[in-house]
């Protein structure tokens, strides 16, 4: 996909088309361009991009973020950005569901 705002050529920190997070909102998209201390992230709004601070992500997959990830990163407060990878599948069992595990009913 193009990103005509976003200047692959410029360092991720230099790039004029990708706008800072702000607290209390949920970002949610595929990861574009990414380096040691940026992950630019388009958000699918007129093709609007983000560029997340690595330093302030923090969650189990952030070491294995790549280019072309999907993700959804949350700043419930300040700076610290919640990062969960879309797709990734949750762990329910039927404790989660309240039901009663066969034999230790009456």
């Amino acid at each position: 996909m193009n990103y005509p705002a976003f200047e692959e050529d410029r360092p991720l920190e230099q790039s004029t088309g990708a706008v800072s997070p702000e607290a209390g909102k949920t970002y949610s998209g595929p990861i574009v361009a990414i380096n040691d201390k940026y992950l630019v992230q388009d958000v699918g709004s007129d093709q609007r991009l983000v560029r997340h601070s690595r330093q302030d992500l923090h969650g189990s997959s952030v070491a294995s973020l790549a280019s072309g990830t999907k993700v959804e990163i949350r700043y419930p407060a300040n700076r610290i950005g919640i990062v969960s990878e879309w797709g990734a599948k949750q762990v329910e069992g039927s404790a989660s569901k309240g039901l009663t595990p066969k034999g230790l009913c009456n």
